[in-house]
Formats: structure tokens, C-alpha cells, sequence
């Protein structure tokens, strides 16, 4: 234990540097102050600190080199081994994630052992071996039922990890319907997420009206009530350091996936509405950053499909007359009307497949499109 001159003032908040080699600290003198890490201060709390830090921005080389600068310090740490397995299973590295995992269990059987086990064994594909270990999981929550809830979120989204996604779905579903008093939000945010990625799925394979489908279910998911004000991402960040999730823009991505999916089945009405609905819901620093989507991806796919449906031409999409955008809509500025063909497949050559959630691994990028 090391202490610090901080009796002359009040302290709110203690953060370490990103490279573990000092602590911050403001408090009501209003200034950030910088200190040096104590002599013979323990320098393992501080490498998973800064590791979870950087496994939070995507940075996993540092969080790779974090944890195994720490197991050089201390080789027996059965947790650093549990953790450099999270890392590296993020990096897709499944053998070395497995290995890790084992060698964490095989020091000291653990509650994050057998869950980085578990992980790991459904990215080889090991789908029954990792259930096993997702079970005896369960044995070291020690009957704490918020444990045991994160627990079995991890186990669906692994499994849909390993494309066993009807399982996943249904484990998320029941545990929602089972413990209606724990972490319902969780539940409902794993489910709108594991929604947009069997859109993309679907959209992938030109299964449009099955994409459009899915994207419907997770904007209409409870977790993006307008109820709540939540930063998910903050609130579940734990699945964000685990599985590299992108919370912040999860429901801007489902709004502008579900257009996109509505156009591609080749109904314009329905993506117009789509697109009223999502400028009805989003906050305004979404709207500004929808704009531009709207007026350029957006507004190309609509000015191909008005080629077979001449009711989108002149059209004016809902939303940008409101809040101080454009009073006279430019949507359709500078397009000129696309000539029809006898090849309807045509309007598919059209369609950009983003990859804008990746499962698992799993850096999500922010900028539809982009």
C-alpha cells in the first residue's frame, strides 16, 4: 500500500496513465495533477488496469504487451494468464487464447479461467467442449446471480460466435423471461445486437426481406428506449473489453442497415418510413452525422430503385426539414433518373456489403459506410 500528499485538498477521481507509469488525479483545486508510481507499488493491478484500457480502444498490442510484461514479473498469476486470453482471442489468435486459458486453470481454477477457456474453444469451433467449460464457469460465481447472469450472456454470445446462433438467441430470450428482476437491459441489449449481426448476415447473402426483418427487431428493442438516457457502452463495458463491441453507434447502425435493407428488397415506401423513423428517434449529434449518409450512400441506392419505382423520384426524405437542416431537401440534388433494365438484378450490383459489426473479434467501425 502506498499513500500520497492529498490531505490539502479533496480528491474525486484517480486514474492511471495509459502506460502504467504514473497516476492522475484531479480533485476541487481544479487541476490534474501527475504522479509517479511508488516505488515497490504493485505493478500487477496497474498492467490489467491499463491493459483493460486499451483493450476498451481497440489498442490490443498494448494490451498484449501489458499482460505478458506482467507474467514475466510473476509467472504464477493465474489471472494475468485468464486475461492475456481474453486479448487474444479478440485478436482471432485462438490456439495461443486456448493456451493461455489452460495454463490460467491449470495454476488456479477460476471463474475468469474457464470463461476465457470457453471463449476460446468456440472460436476453434469446439462447440461441446466449450459449453463444459462455460458450466463449470458456473461454480465459481459463488451463487451470486448478477454473476451468473453476465456468465450466461457470455456463454450465448460465444455460441453465436461459433454459428450457433438459434441457441444463442433462445438463451438470451429465456434468460431474459427467467430473470425478469436481474439485468433485463442487459439481456435486451445482447439481443439487439446479436439482431443487426443476423441482418448483416441475411443482407449478405440477398436475403433482404429477412435483413430488413432483424434490423426492425433491434430498433425497435427496448434497450434504445427513449426512456432511458444510458450510455450502454459504459454501462457494459465488460462486453465491450471481451468481445470488442462498438454500444455507442449499435443503433445508428441498425436505423441506417434497416434503410439499406428495405431498398435492396426493392420497397421504397417502407425505406422512406425507415428513414422518417430513424430521423424521429436518433439525438441530434446522430442526426448531423446522418446527414451526410442520407444525402450520399443513402440517396444513391433511392436514386437507382426510382428507376423501377417512380413514386421515390422527387421524394423528400422525412427528417431533414426539422432542427435546422435544409428547408428545401437536396436529397436528390444532382441525380439524374437511372434507365430501367430488363436485368432487375442490376439494382443488386449497387448495394455496397458493409462489415460494420464483426463477430467475433470484433472492431466495429463507427462510420456506416465509411
Amino acid at each position: 500500500m502506498s499513500s500520497f500528499p492529498w490531505d490539502s485538498f479533496s480528491v474525486y477521481t484517480v486514474t492511471f496513465s495509459v502506460d502504467g507509469r504514473h497516476i492522475l488525479s484531479g480533485g476541487d483545486d481544479n487541476k490534474i495533477l501527475e504522479w509517479d508510481i511508488p516505488k515497490g507499488a504493485n505493478a500487477k493491478i496497474l498492467a490489467i488496469t491499463t491493459a483493460r484500457y486499451a483493450c476498451i480502444t481497440g489498442d490490443l498490442s498494448t494490451a498484449e504487451d501489458l499482460l505478458t510484461q506482467d507474467i514475466h514479473t510473476d509467472a504464477n498469476d493465474y489471472t494475468l494468464y485468464a486475461h492475456r486470453s481474453f486479448v487474444m482471442a479478440r485478436k482471432h489468435d485462438w490456439d495461443h487464447a486456448l493456451e493461455d486459458a489452460i495454463k490460467s486453470i491449470s495454476i488456479q481454477p477460476s471463474l475468469t479461467g474457464y470463461i476465457s477457456k470457453g471463449i476460446a474453444l468456440c472460436g476453434q469451433g469446439l462447440v461441446r467442449e466449450a459449453r463444459a467449460a462455460f458450466d463449470v464457469a458456473s461454480m465459481f460465481t459463488n451463487n451470486d446471480s448478477n454473476t451468473n447472469h453476465l456468465l450466461l450472456l457470455i456463454k450465448a454470445i460465444s455460441l453465436f460466435n461459433a454459428a450457433q446462433h438459434e441457441e444463442a438467441m433462445f438463451l438470451v430470450k429465456e434468460l431474459a423471461a427467467a430473470c425478469p428482476h436481474f439485468d433485463i437491459l442487459g439481456c435486451r441489449v445482447v439481443e439487439a445486437y446479436l439482431r443487426v449481426q443476423l441482418g448483416i448476415d441475411a443482407f449478405d447473402g440477398a436475403r433482404h426481406d429477412e435483413a430488413a426483418d432483424h434490423f426492425t427487431a433491434a430498433v425497435n428493442s427496448s434497450a434504445f428506449s427513449s426512456k432511458l438516457k444510458l450510455n450502454l457502452h459504459l454501462l457494459y463495458e465488460d462486453l465491450v473489453v471481451l468481445f470488442g463491441w462498438d454500444l455507442e453507434d449499435l443503433r445508428l447502425t441498425a436505423h441506417q442497415k434497416r434503410c439499406q435493407a428495405f431498398l435492396s428488397a426493392g420497397k421504397s415506401d417502407e425505406a422512406l418510413e425507415a428513414h422518417k423513423f430513424m430521423m424521429d428517434t436518433i439525438d441530434e449529434p446522430a442526426k448531423a452525422s446522418c446527414l451526410d449518409w442520407s444525402n450520399g450512400k443513402f440517396s444513391e441506392r433511392c436514386s437507382v430503385l426510382a428507376a423501377q419505382d417512380d413514386r421515390i423520384l422527387g421524394a423528400e426524405i422525412p427528417g431533414q426539414d426539422q432542427g435546422g437542416y435544409d428547408v428545401e431537401p437536396n436529397f436528390f440534388h444532382g441525380m439524374h433518373p437511372v434507365r430501367a433494365t430488363a436485368d432487375s438484378s442490376s439494382f443488386l450490383s449497387h448495394i455496397i456489403n458493409y462489415s460494420i459489426l464483426k463477430i467475433p473479434g470484433h472492431d466495429l467501425n463507427s462510420a456506416i459506410g465509411a
